[in-house]
């Protein structure tokens, strides 16, 4: 595991929770410091602290998973990470990278005989120790040589995994960003219904909430749904008033869902 972020680390318990071992690599050491004092009872996990002790700390062939933010980081640490590998080692970028990013490191990664994966992982924070929809693309041999590791990290529902091959190429990162407009807009719709009904229609915001909760009981029922109901249900114990009255009206983004 390369990236010991909020995803990063979580995965990683999730991994060595299955009794997989694994070493981990973040460029802050004392990240790596931290998440291993956190950890130093699980024997399955090995902190390295640069590129040449992580590769050489990797059975063969190497599989590695990058966590690092899209654009730039990606390639810094490819740059230093392919000195060191092998052909028919396999790197799977799981991070929010662009499809046609992904489809360049893969063709130049496979001039040397390595194989780039490009996975989309949803979940989040819960997903990545829990289990995560995986949507896994490149090469089909990279993915058949992977399978039971994804089926065994993914989430579950009625006992089948929620882990796939999508496609060649880019189109794991391709899919992952269909799912991230998706969001998005979804996103946007509750804000806009919660707008309507709390400035439009005079609702207060336990009406909102109650309306949203109807919502839940019929076919609108969505993960997204349940949280905003969840967020209208907090209160500010001092004012006593809906915590959504005091938060400032403004939602930032990564601007991956301006690629769909």
């Amino acid at each position: 595991m390369i990236g010991l972020g909020v995803i990063g680390e979580n995965l990683s318990l999730n991994i060595t929770s299955k009794n997989l071992p694994i070493s981990v690599y973040d460029k802050f050491h004392e990240k790596t410091r931290r998440f291993y004092e956190k950890v130093s009872s699980n024997l399955n996990i090995t902190p390295t602290y640069d590129i040449e002790e992580f590769v050489k700390s990797l059975e063969k062939p190497r599989k590695i998973l990058l966590l690092v933010p899209a654009g730039n980081p990606v390639d810094e640490v490819l740059t230093e990470l392919i000195r060191h590998l092998d052909k028919g080692d396999i790197v799977c970028d799981c991070g929010n990278s662009f499809y046609k990013d992904t489809e360049k490191r893969q063709e130049a990664l496979q001039r040397r005989g390595i194989i780039f994966m490009g996975v989309g992982v949803s979940g989040g924070r819960e997903g990545a120790y829990r289990g995560l929809s995986i949507m896994v693309g490149g090469d089909k041999y990279g993915y058949l040589v992977m399978k039971e590791f994804w089926e065994e990290i993914s989430a579950k529902v009625d006992g089948d995994a929620c882990a796939g091959y999508v496609g060649d190429r880019g189109s794991g990162h391709f899919v992952k960003m269909v799912h991230n407009g998706i969001l998005y807009t979804i996103l946007q719709s509750i804000a806009e219904a919660y707008d309507i009904m709390r400035n439009g229609m005079g609702m207060d915001v336990d009406e909102v909430k109650t309306t949203f909760e109807d919502w839940l009981r019929d076919k609108l029922a969505s993960y997204l749904l349940e949280l905003t109901v969840e967020v209208l249900q907090k209160k500010d114990h001092e004012l006593e008033i809906p915590l959504i009255e005091l938060v400032s009206d403004v939602a930032e983004q990564k601007g991956t869902g301006r690629w769909t």
